[in-house]
């Protein structure tokens, strides 16, 4: 089944300024409030905790049900399993508000859902 993925990859010397939390937040708005989308989900490896961070101040849930072996990444390394984060458009950023006129431009991937 296909989905969107929230994605973010900054180099290391912006890290922990609020820069992927700022601008996910963004795409998450653009994608339910312009996209018209329902769902948003964003994965990463397992040791990723600061990724993690993000999501979950996103509003992100995870389901440890949903984790999995990334399918690209060979068997026995440390980055091979990875946990997925899913966002509704009704438990996300504008579930109590009113639609926005903001203009937000950003870039997303399709994706397959797990």
């Amino acid at each position: 089944m296909p989905c969107v993925e929230l994605g973010y990859r900054l180099a290391f010397e912006h890290w922990g300024h609020g820069y992927a939390t700022e601008g996910s937040r963004a795409a998450i708005t653009f994608g339910f409030a312009t996209g018209g989308l329902t769902e948003i989900v964003a994965m990463t490896a397992v040791g990723n905790e600061r990724s993690q961070r993000v999501m979950e101040r996103l509003g992100m849930r995870r389901n440890p049900a949903d984790d999995f072996d990334h399918p690209n990444i060979v068997s026995g390394h440390r980055l091979r399993r990875h946990v997925l984060y899913r966002l509704t458009a009704t438990s996300g950023p504008l579930a109590n508000r009113k639609r926005g006129h903001r203009r937000v431009i950003v870039r997303t991937r399709k994706s397959s859902c797990f």
